[in-house]
């Protein structure tokens, strides 16, 4: 399944689901030839998203309501990773409270230059790492200010575009300025 250079998705929760008020996530882990991996408009509400060691992957394209109650997004060692789109309310199901332990980590993608994060996408994310992305420009008109809105902790590396780090530091609240040259002489 993976192992296709386009794989699309549509409104599927991988087994993820709800049982009263117990919200039963399962983890789809995602290796492979792929190149392009779409999520259609409320697809895998259920699950959690790890995408690992995909030397060929340029895009990854969540829309609309995926992901909706997801609370592990770790994508790693893509190299030719290029561009990471979260749509309108994507990994949001708490709008702005957050969920206790979710965590979104991008990790060795030194080709990543695009991040579009959408209305309330990332609410879920009380934490963010960022290690070695690669990013060396950040058009913020492709970030919502209404992004990452639970957000209490930031980690990065000296590898990552100054820009994104100080915005996941101000989404943070965080009371220390982030390491690398972001702060103004």
């Amino acid at each position: 399944f993976w192992d296709s250079e386009y794989v699309y998705v549509t409104h599927s929760d991988f087994t993820g689901h709800r049982l009263d008020d117990n919200i039963v996530l399962k983890d789809v882990t995602v290796t492979g030839k792929l190149k392009v991996l779409s999520f259609g408009v409320n697809s895998a509400r259920y699950n959690n998203l790890i995408v690992r060691d995909c030397p060929n992957l340029e895009t990854i394209t969540m829309l609309r309501d995926s992901f909706k109650n997801g609370v592990i997004l770790t994508i790693e060692n893509c190299p030719k990773l290029t561009q990471i789109n979260m749509g309108r309310e994507s990994w949001t199901e708490t709008r702005g409270k957050g969920i206790e332990g979710a965590k979104m980590t991008l990790k060795s993608l030194p080709a990543l230059a695009t991040l579009v994060f959408d209305y309330h996408a990332g609410d879920n994310f009380l934490e963010v790492e960022a290690l070695d992305t690669g990013l060396k420009d950040v058009d913020f008109t492709l970030i919502e200010d209404t992004a990452f809105n639970s957000l209490k902790s930031y980690t990065s590396n000296s590898n990552n575009h100054p820009d994104i780090d100080y915005y996941f530091y101000n989404k943070s609240g965080s009371p220390t300025s982030p390491p690398g040259p972001t702060d103004d002489p």
